[in-house]
């Protein structure tokens, strides 16, 4: 018997579908990890701390923005802020 390794295993149903949707499950009946909330946001007059530091990276960068600019960031703005982030800085 030969083991293939670094071979993805795929549904024969699911091989199928490979265009469709991933599903909210996967076929082994595991949800799928959420590292963080959601990142609904509505705006509000003011903010808790507590609001933008459960988000991480890119979704606490497009918080922070919102709450302290009253404006989603720009592509360079993100990617400037992200590296400072990502950096330590």
């Amino acid at each position: 018997m030969m083991i293939e390794a670094n071979k993805q295993f795929v549904e024969p149903a699911a091989a199928a579908q490979s265009d469709a949707v991933a599903p909210a499950v996967s076929p082994l009946g595991v949800p799928p990890l959420e590292l963080q909330p959601v990142a609904a946001h509505a705006p509000a007059a003011r903010y808790q701390l507590a609001e933008l530091v459960r988000y991480h990276d890119r979704a606490f960068v497009t918080h922070a923005y919102a709450a302290l600019c009253r404006r989603a960031p720009t592509d360079a703005e993100l990617a400037h802020t992200l590296d400072d982030l990502r950096a330590g800085r």
